[in-house]
């Protein structure tokens, strides 16, 4: 699930997902969504890596076996 994935970032990087959201201008609303297994458009899920500072891949779910 994508919120997994960008929650684990935010919390090596000591901020949150709402933080992020508040950061970048959107809703804080959207992380709700995401937690429920929603997923942002593309263009907002680049903008998220790139004010992590994180490759793209990090803010994928991790590939269960």
């Amino acid at each position: 699930m994508f919120y997994e994935a960008l929650k684990e970032v935010c919390d090596k990087k000591n901020t949150t997902p709402s933080a992020v959201c508040v950061a970048l201008g959107i809703s804080k609303s959207n992380a709700t969504n995401w937690k429920n297994g929603g997923w942002p458009r593309l263009d907002v899920f680049l903008e998220i890596a790139n004010y992590l500072k994180v490759n793209p891949s990090k803010l994928l779910p991790k590939k269960e076996e």
